[in-house]
């Protein structure tokens, strides 16, 4: 199989070079990523600014950066890289889980995944909960300490062999043209699996913090969350992985009654 691989988080994060690591040993990798994080960009696609594309390499398999939103990158790496049109789009693993419909727009991770079913394939968008003090280590200096690294990157290749075993396998699988989102927990359960999702009707609220500069930052907090058995964000607080599709051919279909 041909993966084209790709994040909102660059190509410095080590949870993509994980995926590249378990999944490049058996298939054919392309991997194109944004040259710097653009997480909350949603499926924004560049218009006016003309793109700078660099080759690179990750983990062996030859890469290349665009400084442009995920979406740029998965429209290019579909249309224009050497490799050829892929099979199916990864997107992730992300830094930070995306549960919920109200992360289901705003996700770079997701939105790359959603650019690759408009332009015909199948996609995974993965993603995963991070400890508040790792999350704030990788925001503040783009790294994770040797700690964190041997705690998660384990756990992330046991999930994605999962994945494998169980997706990639899946009958018509390649034909269906959908985005599986996939959040992974903090820590696994002792029994943790796969599990049927729906994404919880969880909203957050204001995302804006003044701070001393006078200056309106990004704060995400107060955010509401689905309790429900089901519900994406509950199963990962139970350590398990919640599993969820989204079909962009469903979204507006239903004709209203004026």
């Amino acid at each position: 199989m041909h993966i084209l691989l790709s994040n909102d988080d660059s190509l410095a994060s080590p949870l993509l070079a994980i995926v590249a690591a378990v999944f490049g040993a058996r298939h054919q990798l392309s991997i194109v990523a944004p040259l710097e994080e653009q997480s909350w960009t949603g499926k924004a696609m560049s218009r006016w600014q003309g793109l700078k594309l660099a080759e690179t390499e990750l983990h062996g398999h030859p890469a290349f950066t665009l400084d442009g939103r995920p979406a740029d990158c998965v429209n290019w790496g579909i249309h224009h890289a050497p490799t050829g049109r892929p099979d199916l789009v990864i997107s992730g693993i992300n830094i930070g889980h995306n549960c919920g419909l109200g992360f289901l727009l705003s996700s770079g991770t997701i939105g790359a995944a959603l650019e690759a079913n408009i332009q015909g394939l199948p996609a995974l968008a993965l993603s995963r909960l991070m400890l508040p003090s790792d999350y704030q280590e990788w925001a503040l200096h783009r790294r994770f300490s040797e700690e964190t690294l041997a705690r998660v990157l384990p756990q992330c290749r046991a999930v994605l062999e999962r994945i494998e075993q169980r997706l990639f396998n899946r009958p018509g699988f390649l034909q269906d043209l959908v985005t599986w989102c996939i959040d992974i927990p903090e820590q696994l359960a002792p029994d943790w699996e796969l599990k049927p999702a729906r994404r919880g009707q969880s909203w957050y609220g204001s995302l804006f913090q003044q701070r001393n500069d006078g200056l309106w930052h990004h704060h995400l907090h107060n955010y509401v969350q689905d309790e429900s058995a089901d519900a994406d964000g509950r199963l990962i607080r139970e350590g398990q992985i919640a599993v969820s599709r989204i079909d962009l051919r469903q979204i507006g279909q239903l004709v209203p009654d004026l």
